[in-house]
């Protein structure tokens, strides 16, 4: 059995803690879309972050992926994109949701970029903890005023 050091130095716990908001946003994506626009549009958005991930990824990583790659994941996105909102009208909440995927999806994959170009050496479970509480540590302010006012 490994033992895994809980030990993170000062100058990773800045990264640390913008991974757990970059974590932290979609998930308010997620809860807060059902009530405001169409839940299905938004969630159907979420699934270009693979798509995403290679895009964004091709700033900051040193394997990049070729030009052509970058093309056709461009491309997907944009067609993704088309489909779920044929007609792009801002008051429209169709669109209003696919702009809320899409920006969830790019906010996840820049929270994967950071953790592998900045964090790597870390346990990958440890990661996912501290970033599980900075997450509940911000967000329970919202939880406590909706038990209170329930």
């Amino acid at each position: 059995m490994e033992k895994i050091s809980f030990h993170i130095a000062k100058r990773d716990r800045p990264i640390i803690f913008l991974s757990g908001l970059f974590m932290g946003i979609p998930l308010v994506d997620l809860f807060l879309c059902p009530a405001t626009v169409q839940c299905g549009n938004s969630m159907l958005s979420n699934v270009h972050l693979s798509c995403n991930n290679g895009l964004v990824g091709t700033v900051d990583l040193k394997n990049a992926l070729p030009k052509n790659t970058i093309f056709v994941l461009g491309l997907l996105v944009l067609a993704g994109i088309y489909l779920l909102a044929p007609d792009f009208d801002i008051g429209n909440s169709h669109v209003i949701a696919v702009g809320l995927g899409v920006f969830s999806a790019v906010v996840y994959a820049i929270r994967n970029i950071i953790l592998k170009s900045r964090a790597a050496h870390y346990n990958g479970s440890l990661m996912m903890t501290y970033q599980t509480g900075i997450v509940g540590f911000i967000l329970a302010p919202v939880f406590l005023y909706i038990m209170l006012k329930l």
